[in-house]
């Protein structure tokens, strides 16, 4: 019986343990947008598509977002924005975000000369994008950009 407790304790702490990392990361990511009033638009983005672990998938552990600034999404255009957020339109702010997200923490220098991919696996070109601040957040790197990457 003893054994059998045991067992079962160390599976929970485990699974909580787990899980506890999986919240931080996204916990701290969220944290760190919602102070910077220049990231208010991609916080709201990635709050609308389930939050990073969402649109990670399970088992990815560190991550680089490149954070498009609130004048560049202003720059898609008049109700870009605002029709991303409309839930029949989830498929589209889930691509579009997928482009921002490289899986581990990568260095401006490599993603700037196309050594790094997208979490979908496609090469990612930054496209002229200007990387104006780098922050360092639990579990990740957060590249502040100009530009959405398309």
């Amino acid at each position: 019986m003893n054994s059998r407790f045991f067992r079962l304790a160390v599976v929970v702490i485990i699974i909580s343990t787990i899980n506890f990392n999986c919240v931080s990361y996204s916990s701290a990511l969220n944290s760190t947008l919602e102070e910077n009033t220049q990231l208010s638009g991609i916080h709201t983005l990635l709050k609308q598509a389930g939050g990073l672990n969402n649109i990670m998938g399970k088992g990815k552990k560190s991550f680089t977002l490149l954070a498009p600034t609130n004048n560049a999404l202003a720059k898609l255009g008049p109700g870009t924005v605002e029709n991303l957020l409309k839930p029949a339109n989830k498929e589209q702010l889930m691509g579009l975000l997928k482009k921002h997200i490289l899986p581990g923490k990568n260095k401006v220098g490599a993603i700037k000369d196309g050594h790094c991919k997208d979490i979908l696996g496609n090469e990612l070109y930054p496209g002229g994008a200007n990387f104006t601040e780098t922050i360092q957040t639990k579990g990740g790197l957060i590249h502040v950009v100009d530009k959405v990457i398309q």
